[in-house]
C-alpha cells in the first residue's frame, strides 16, 4: 500500500488505463515486474531531497 490523495491511474505497456480507487489515502498496488505507470501517487522527500512513495503503515 502506498499514499495517494485521489485514485490512481494505471497506464500499462501498451496504454490501457485502469483506476485504481484510494480508500483512506491509500491506493494498493501490484508489483509484478510488468512495466506500469502510475499518475497520481503521494511522493515523500527526505532530508537531503531524494523522493519515495510514502508507504502506508501495515495492518497486523
Amino acid at each position: 500500500m502506498v499514499a495517494a490523495t485521489t485514485a490512481v491511474r494505471q497506464v500499462d505497456a501498451v496504454g490501457q488505463v485502469r483506476q485504481l480507487p484510494a480508500e483512506g489515502g491509500k491506493v494498493t498496488l501490484k508489483l509484478d515486474g510488468a512495466p506500469r505507470i502510475y499518475y497520481g501517487l503521494k511522493p515523500r522527500t527526505d532530508n537531503q531531497g531524494r523522493h519515495t512513495l510514502a508507504r502506508a503503515p501495515r495492518r497486523n
